[in-house]
């Protein structure tokens, strides 16, 4: 899209596709009948912030067995159960 060309790509099924326009330098993205369309600018905002995203949703998933333990021990439990606090460096 910085050099104002024109991108095209379809997954397996079709499914999923992204367009790039050279004028505009624009992308859309499509799935099913579903789409966004995003400026350079805030691709390259995406870009730089996906990383962060994806590590903090790892994290999140990680603990959610934690979670799911804590739960499990109060709906069991008359008594207060107490839990150990790890903070994520």
């Amino acid at each position: 899209m910085g050099r104002n060309e024109q991108f095209v790509w379809c997954s397996e099924g079709a499914d999923f596709k992204i367009h790039t326009t050279r004028a505009y330098r624009t992308a859309r993205f499509t799935y099913d009948k579903h789409w966004i369309s995003l400026k350079l600018p805030k691709l390259r905002t995406l870009q730089h912030t996906l990383h962060i995203m994806a590590k903090q949703l790892t994290m999140f998933t990680e603990a959610m067995r934690d979670v799911h333990a804590y739960v499990n021990a109060q709906m069991t439990s008359c008594d207060c159960v107490e839990t150990h606090i790890t903070l994520f460096k």
